[in-house]
C-alpha cells in the first residue's frame, strides 16, 4: 500500500474470480459492495482460497491501474457470513466443497434456509436429510468443509496479528494447518523462515500475542538481528560487548550480564557461529551470523587455493616501470614499485593503504603493466554495502 494512501474498508459479495494464482494467492476479484448501487468493482488481494459468493471485508486503499483503471488494493481480507440465501447458495456451489455443485447447494439451502451455515459448523451430519446426500458423499463434504475452515481460521488468526494477506498466504503454504500453533509457540521463527519478515514485524506479532519484553525468545531473536544487521556497518562478526550494546539499543532495556551464557547456548544450538581470533591483545571470541561465517570460510579457502607465486622476470619488470614512469612523468615511490612487482608475481593479492598513499596511481600502473604482458584485465567495483535489514524491508 502506498505511503500516502488512506486505509478504507470495503464489504461486499464476490461475484466472480477473474484471476487466482495458487502459488502465491494473488487474486483479482469482481465484487459487489454493500455500500454501492449494484455496480461491480475490482479488488486485488493475496488470498489462500477465494470463492464466488463469499461475503468479504477488505481493508486497503483505492488505486488506479494504468491499464485496468480503478481498483481496490487490499492488504487484509476477512471472510464474513454470507449476506443472504442467494449468496450462500452461490458460495456453497462455487467449488468450495468437493461434491457440492450448484444443484446440491440449492437443495441444501432450500432445506435448511438461514440455518445452513450453523448446520455445516455444528451438526454437519444433518446433511443426510437432503435428498441425494448419502453417507459416502457426507464424508467427502465433511472433509472438504474441515479443510476450508482450517484455512479460514489460520488466515484470520494471522491477519488479526497484523500479518498482511501476502505473508499470511506464504505462512500457510509453508506451515499448513500447524501455522497457528507454530506462530503462537515462537513468532520470531517468521523472521528466519520468510524473506520480507524481519525482527521488527515478528516482534510486533510476539508482543501482540503477549510475549514478555524480556522473553528469552525475544532476546535470542534480537541477537540474531544485531548480528545480521552488523554487515550494514561492514562487520563480519561482533564481540559479546558489541552484541550486548546492540541488543540493549534494539530492545530499549539492559538484557543483563547473562548475554555471554545466552551466546554460548546459541552457539551450541547452531543459531550462530563462533571463531577465536588472536590479535595484539590476545584471544577474543567473535560471533557470526551463520551465513556470514560460512561465506567468510569459503572466501578464505578460495584465497588459500589461489595463493601461489607466478614466475616473473623481475629485472624486466623494473626496466618497464622505469620507462613507463619516465614516459608518463610519474614519480613512483619504492613502496608503489614493490606493490606492483609483488602483485604481478602472485595469483592473488590485496592492495591496501590509507587515503592519499597512491593506490589509484599504483592500480593504473599495474593495469598498464598487465596489458603490456598480454594479460586480460577485468575491473569491477563492489556494490554499496546493504545489510539484511535493507534487503528484507524491515525497519522500526
Amino acid at each position: 500500500m502506498q505511503a500516502n494512501s488512506i486505509e478504507e474498508k470495503l464489504r461486499g459479495i464476490v461475484e466472480r474470480i477473474t484471476y487466482h494464482n495458487p502459488d502465491n494467492g494473488w487474486s483479482v476479484l469482481r465484487v459487489t459492495p454493500f455500500s454501492g448501487h449494484g455496480e461491480l468493482v475490482t479488488v486485488t488481494v493475496h488470498q489462500m482460497r477465494v470463492f464466488a459468493g463469499a461475503t468479504m471485508e477488505f481493508v486497503g486503499s483505492w488505486t488506479v491501474h494504468p491499464k485496468f483503471g480503478k481498483q481496490f488494493k487490499a492488504n487484509r481480507a476477512v471472510e464474513l457470513k454470507p449476506a443472504d440465501a442467494g449468496a450462500l447458495e452461490k458460495y456453497l456451489g462455487s467449488g468450495l466443497i468437493k461434491g457440492v455443485g450448484p444443484k446440491t447447494a440449492r437443495k441444501i439451502v432450500r432445506h435448511f434456509g438461514k440455518d445452513t451455515l450453523d448446520v455445516f459448523e455444528h451438526d454437519i451430519e444433518r446433511l443426510v436429510e437432503v435428498p441425494g446426500i448419502a453417507r459416502k458423499k457426507l464424508a467427502s463434504i465433511s472433509r472438504a468443509w474441515s479443510e476450508h475452515r482450517a484455512v479460514r481460521e489460520v488466515m484470520m488468526f494471522l491477519q488479526s496479528h497484523g500479518i498482511s494477506t501476502l505473508f499470511a498466504v506464504r505462512i500457510y503454504k509453508k506451515y499448513g494447518d500447524d501455522a497457528i500453533a507454530l506462530v503462537q509457540e515462537n513468532p520470531y521463527r517468521l523472521a528466519a523462515d520468510f524473506y520480507g519478515i524481519g525482527f521488527f514485524s515478528a516482534d510486533k506479532i510476539a508482543l501482540s500475542l503477549g510475549f514478555a519484553d524480556n522473553s528469552p525468545l525475544r532476546i535470542r531473536a534480537a541477537v540474531r538481528h544485531v548480528l545480521s544487521a552488523g554487515r550494514e556497518q561492514g562487520h563480519c562478526y561482533l564481540t559479546a560487548d558489541q552484541i550486548h550494546a546492540g541488543v540493549q539499543e534494539l530492545l530499549h532495556f539492559n538484557p543483563g550480564d547473562n548475554i555471554d551464557k545466552l551466546l554460548e547456548e546459541m552457539n551450541v544450538s547452531r543459531e550462530l557461529c563462533v571463531r577465536i581470533i588472536k590479535d595484539e591483545s590476545g584471544e577474543k571470541r567473535c560471533y557470526y551470523a551463520r551465513s556470514l561465517y560460512y561465506d567468510e570460510q569459503y572466501v578464505a579457502d578460495r584465497i588459500r587455493e589461489l595463493c601461489h607465486e607466478i614466475p616473473v622476470d623481475g629485472q624486466r619488470v623494473k626496466s618497464w616501470l622505469r620507462r613507463y614512469a619516465k614516459y608518463r612523468t610519474l614519480q613512483l615511490s619504492d613502496s608503489q614499485q614493490r606493490a606492483v612487482m609483488g602483485i604481478v608475481a602472485s595469483r592473488f593479492s590485496v592492495l591496501t593503504g590509507g587515503p592519499g598513499c597512491g593506490k589509484t596511481t599504483t592500480t593504473r600502473v599495474l593495469v598498464a603493466l598487465l596489458q603490456a604482458m598480454g594479460k586480460s584485465v577485468l575491473l569491477a567495483a563492489p556494490n554499496r554495502p546493504g545489510g539484511p535489514a535493507h534487503e528484507r524491508g524491515d525497519r522500526p
